[in-house]
């Protein structure tokens, strides 16, 4: 139930660092913004970490705070030119 929560969220999500992928690898001239800032609930936020991985049992006592913040940051690798993800919480 939780991944139907953040399907259209995820998807938007990828669609966005992929599209900045590929503008700055060249294969597409639309550059798309340099941050896109999204807002939801408690729910929401829970159930993008736990579909992420990053939501473990110590987080299930206490749901997220009111001001609560998640941050996605797309980095390019400067060597060997890969892409992670790093994420905040």
């Amino acid at each position: 139930m939780k991944r139907l929560y953040t399907r259209k969220l995820l998807e938007q999500l990828i669609q966005n660092m992929e599209g900045r992928v590929d503008f700055v690898s060249g294969e597409s001239r639309v550059p798309g913004s340099k941050m896109y800032l999204y807002s939801g609930h408690d729910l929401t936020l829970t159930s993008l970490l736990d579909v992420l991985g990053v939501y473990n049992e110590t987080m299930v006592l206490r749901p997220p705070a009111y001001t609560a913040a998640i941050l996605l940051e797309l980095h390019n690798g400067a060597a060997d030119n890969s892409t992670v993800v790093k994420v905040n919480c």
